[in-house]
């Protein structure tokens, strides 16, 4: 599981595809889970 360390603690990253990189962010209450339809749309040309 991929992670960056922050001040406060640390963000779980994914990546999927390859090609220029696109951050999706989700609101308070959700989980990257959220945005697993778009990320699998997006792969075919973005990271």
């Amino acid at each position: 599981m991929p992670t960056v360390s922050v001040d406060d603690g640390e963000i779980f990253y994914t990546e999927h595809g390859d090609g220029p990189a696109v951050l999706l962010v989700h609101g308070w209450g959700c989980d990257g889970n959220d945005w697993s339809w778009l990320a699998s749309d997006l792969s075919a040309d973005h990271r």
